[in-house]
């Protein structure tokens, strides 16, 4: 984790949040935390990553932890440029 002493330390941070926020490229994400594995999400992102790669989708494919969604996993995040985040659970 970063820490912030001055204002380029902030100014990074800003930065690098806005990307996640605001990706340029489609962003994908797969939630591999203990409940999300439990539940097959690694099948899903294996299957995920073997797709964007055969069809040559120009798309970031990320694991990512926990959501608070424990019920719903596997949970897949669908972030395109311009559009709202869609959400799927029970992939």
């Amino acid at each position: 984790m970063m820490k912030v002493r001055t204002r380029t330390d902030l100014a990074k941070l800003e930065k690098s949040g806005g990307r996640m926020l605001f990706p340029s490229l489609t962003r994908i994400t797969v939630g591999l935390a203990t409940c999300g594995i439990a539940k097959g999400a690694g099948v899903v992102f294996a299957a995920l990553r073997r797709e964007l790669r055969r069809q040559k989708v120009p798309a970031s494919l990320e694991a990512v932890g926990c959501s608070g969604l424990c019920s719903r996993e596997p949970i897949v995040t669908i972030q395109m440029p311009g559009l709202p985040r869609l959400t799927l659970g029970d992939v």
